[in-house]
Order: structure tokens, then C-alpha cells, then sequence
């Protein structure tokens, strides 16, 4: 191709023009070597890390101390309770329970009920003694009652008895001294005139 033709060519060929659109800016594709710069001013310093690494066990350790004040466990527990003893004037048998575990009671409220057949046979041996008139063997079940059951129902009969067995044994001074206790502890006793009685005969 001879210079004639390429300046031709060169002629007919335009040149790039801008007109009333604005030029294209090329941006290249960043590199794969290319990373941006780590900031360093969000990660904590080592006097920061220790403190942290401080404070997390101490702060463990300061929950579970609050927890002892707020919840309650442990494997060697004691429930505090109002616990009141209870203690008959006799002895003897439990016969039946009238209350349950936990229950709300009052006073003159019927726990339970001591079974009353000991009571019975001690003052039936002295009655069938004391009415043959064997008041020598009305003492002893007479004395093992009055230790055993001392304040019991029977105890305004087993008085009784025991004043009669010793009038009838002519203990004169230990009849009126048990005939005195008798109307000082029963005074309105249906009994007591009976036992004036006995104590008188036995002068």
C-alpha cells in the first residue's frame, strides 16, 4: 500500500468525537495482591485483654456468691418448723391416731387414744381383791396403776380403793392421810363421802 492510499484511508476514517456525551472513565479491576489495610484501632490492646481475661471469673465468681442469697440448695438441708412436744399423763399403748402429718390443731383437739385395757386390768385386780376383802393384794396393782397411770380416767376410783384397802389393813393415819389428798384433788368426787366414810370406820 503506497502513502497515497493509507492517507486516504486516514481521511475517511473519523476521529473519535465527544458531541454532548461526557467521556467514559475506565477503572481497572483491582488486583488479586491488592488488599485493603487491617484498622487496628478496633482490636483491643493486650492491657485490655487481660483485663478481660480478669473480670470474666470475677464476675463468675460474684454471681454464684449473689446466688447463695436468692436461691436456696444444698444436699445437707434442715426445714425449721414450729415443733411442739407432746407428753400424756398416762402411759400405755397408742390405740388409735385422730390427726394426720401437717395438720392444724388447737386446743382440746383429740390426737389420739391410748388403749384403755391396761387401765381396766389393774383396777379390776384391786375392786376383786378389795371385795374379798384381801387388801393386802389390792396394794400392788393399786401402786404399779398410780405409777403407770397417774393422772388416768380410773385415778378417782384407784384412790378410792386404795383408802378403803388401807382402812381395811388398819393403817388408820395412812387412810385419813390418803383421805385428805383424795378430797383435796377431787372435791367434787361422788366418791367422797364414801371415802370420809372409810376413814372414819378406820379410827
Amino acid at each position: 500500500m503506497d502513502q497515497n492510499s493509507s492517507a486516504q484511508l486516514e481521511r475517511q476514517v473519523p476521529g473519535p468525537t465527544l458531541g454532548n456525551k461526557e467521556p467514559s472513565l475506565l477503572v481497572g479491576a483491582p488486583s488479586r495482591s491488592a488488599r485493603p489495610a487491617l484498622d487496628r484501632s478496633r482490636l483491643p490492646s493486650h492491657r485490655q485483654r487481660a483485663l478481660l481475661f480478669l473480670l470474666v471469673p470475677a464476675a463468675a465468681v460474684f454471681a454464684w456468691w449473689i446466688s447463695g442469697y436468692l436461691f436456696a440448695y444444698t444436699d445437707d438441708a434442715y426445714v425449721t418448723s414450729d415443733v411442739v412436744s407432746i407428753t400424756p399423763e398416762v402411759t400405755g399403748p397408742i390405740e388409735a391416731v385422730h390427726v394426720t402429718d401437717n395438720e392444724w390443731v388447737g386446743r382440746g383437739t383429740l390426737l389420739f387414744t391410748i388403749d384403755p385395757v391396761p387401765f381396766r386390768l389393774a383396777e379390776e385386780q384391786a375392786r376383786a381383791a378389795v371385795a374379798r376383802q384381801d387388801y393386802a393384794s389390792a396394794l400392788p396393782p393399786l401402786g404399779e396403776h398410780a405409777r403407770r397411770f397417774k393422772n388416768g380416767r380410773l385415778a378417782e376410783e384407784r384412790e378410792a380403793l386404795h383408802v378403803r384397802a388401807l382402812a381395811g389393813l388398819g393403817r388408820t393415819d395412812e387412810a385419813r392421810r390418803a383421805a385428805h389428798r383424795f378430797e383435796a384433788r377431787f372435791p367434787r368426787s361422788v366418791l367422797l363421802p364414801a371415802v370420809k366414810q372409810m376413814s372414819a370406820s378406820a379410827l
